[in-house]
């Protein structure tokens, strides 16, 4: 004990010598950052705490170590600092937020399963992964027979079963002209579909079908092959359908088609359309048809040679390699001056369930007039008097003149003027015709390039009378002749050069 004793009195000594030494250094701390302590506030009074004390004591303890269990105060515990359950921070979030997230979420999921179960999974066929392949020659001749195949490549990890493979064309020749031809692919007059026999395609596989095929079209012009394939899913009884498509060019036309006849006539004037149809094909054209479509206006007079059913329609038979056949139209076109007329006129395959119908149409050609006022005009005048109706005395010289004039923009040649006289009082030994002559037999006063030799070559713009006289019978005795009258009829014609350089004929007539 004595020296537990001197112990504590030496350490004692120590410290009261080092309290009092002047030359012990004193060793400093560093300063620290203090923390700022917050304190709670009620916001109201006489509220409970979780403890069952009074929150109305609002303590006035001002440091973490208050012994006081006021509102404001925090204790320190083995975890950190007490908080009190006001300033603990309450939940935000709903349960209808979080079921929307949810939904969200089951939302992707599924189009991510779906999407791997039709593009990457078991048993699921897509059509993506089907091709069907259709190899042809893309130019082609018309009317020669071509090769085409069609495959189809099963790229798909199941098998596909194949219902049915077929290949759909278009024959013949399309023309919005025909209302009769029906649109392509839609089983229509002129469409062909051709079937092939192919079992079902392995994953992985390729099934082939092969045809033969015979188009005609004009030249330049193009046509469609379609495929269609209808398959089914192993295990399901419903029919997927997959088309692809391939377009040829013609080449070459299978008919060298023509129509020769005038851009513009007069109204009620005669014209002459002049058909063409040669081969240009090394196969024979089977049962040639021809069929002509006219205007309102157009009256049909006769054509070589003659129709085959009405005005309109002429079978031709076979054409062959190189061969050629023509029709020559005669009609009159009746309607106004600046009127425009269209003839259309088609040529195919007769079909054989028809007399008019065609069922393969192998090209279509259309022509325009336009009715214009007289080019060659021809006026008839009586006693120096247009009108249509003249009255004279009997036995007297009557003085009649003819008045032409070339209109047209071009020259014309060969014209030719004739007055065409006829009539119970018609003295015909009284007629008389200046640079002209009468032809008795046909009742008929001619001037042409014999007796004047400028309507070789009438010059556009030229212009010219000519003249006659004659006289009726005497009228004395009216028993001798009943309803006395003379009819007179004058016409002219010429020819002019067309775009072909060939000669048309132009008329007109005046009375």
């Amino acid at each position: 004990m004595a020296n537990e004793d001197l112990n504590k009195i030496n350490r004692l000594e120590e410290i009261q010598r080092k309290l009092y030494s002047r030359t012990d250094p004193v060793h400093r701390k560093k300063d620290k950052k203090m923390d700022s302590i917050s304190y709670g506030v009620p916001t109201g009074w006489g509220e409970e705490d979780s403890t069952g004390s009074s929150r109305s004591d609002l303590g006035t303890s001002r440091g973490p170590t208050s012994s006081r269990p006021g509102v404001g105060s925090e204790k320190m515990t083995e975890d950190g600092p007490f908080r009190h359950p006001m300033n603990k921070a309450r939940p935000r979030s709903s349960i209808f937020k979080k079921f929307f997230y949810f939904s969200l979420l089951v939302l992707a999921g599924a189009l991510v399963f779906s999407f791997f179960k039709i593009y990457k999974g078991g048993n699921v066929v897509s059509p993506e992964n089907i091709d069907i392949i259709i190899s042809a020659n893309p130019f082609i001749q018309s009317g020669e027979e071509f090769d085409t195949e069609v495959s189809i490549l099963n790229r798909n990890t199941s098998q596909i079963e194949v219902n049915s493979l077929a290949l759909e064309y278009q024959k013949g020749f399309i023309s919005s002209e025909t209302p009769s031809q029906s649109p392509p692919y839609e089983g229509g007059e002129g469409v062909e579909r051709k079937k092939f026999n192919i079992e079902n395609v392995a994953s992985g596989g390729t099934s082939l079908g092969n045809a033969k095929i015979t188009l005609f079209g004009e030249q330049g012009s193009k046509r469609e092959l379609k495929a269609t394939l209808e398959y089914r899913i192993a295990g399901s009884s419903a029919t997927f359908v997959k088309v692809q498509t391939f377009e040829v060019t013609f080449s070459s036309s299978p008919l060298i088609f023509t129509i020769d006849a005038p851009s513009s006539v007069n109204p009620n004037q005669d014209v002459t359309l002049s058909i063409k149809i040669a081969s240009n094909t090394n196969t024979i054209s089977k049962d040639m048809l021809v069929k002509a479509v006219y205007p309102i206006g157009f009256q049909f007079k006769e054509s070589t040679p003659m129709p085959f059913v009405s005005d309109n329609v002429w079978f031709l038979g076979d054409l062959n390699p190189s061969a050629e056949k023509s029709i020559i139209i005669k009609g009159s076109m009746l309607g106004e001056t600046g009127e425009t007329k269209i003839i259309n006129v088609l040529v195919g395959e007769k079909d054989k369930s028809s007399e008019t119908g065609i069922s393969t149409l192998y090209g279509s050609l259309t022509k325009t007039f336009l009715l214009e006022a007289p080019s060659l005009l021809v006026n008839l005048l009586v006693g120096g008097r247009d009108q249509a109706e003249y009255a004279f005395q009997s036995q007297k010289t009557v003085n009649a003149s003819l008045s032409w004039a070339n209109n047209q923009p071009g020259r014309l040649n060969d014209m030719e003027v004739r007055v065409k006289i006829t009539g119970n009082a018609l003295n015909k030994n009284s007629i008389k015709v200046k640079n002209g002559f009468y032809d008795i037999a046909n009742d008929v006063l001619v001037w042409d390039k014999e007796t004047i030799p400028a309507f070789a070559s009438v010059e556009p713009g030229t212009q010219g009378i000519l003249e006659f006289e004659f006289s009726s019978t005497s009228t004395q005795f009216p028993s001798l002749v009943v309803s006395p009258q003379i009819e007179l009829l004058a016409s002219i014609s010429a020819n002019r050069p067309n775009e072909s350089n060939f000669f048309e004929s132009i008329a007109n007539s005046d009375t």
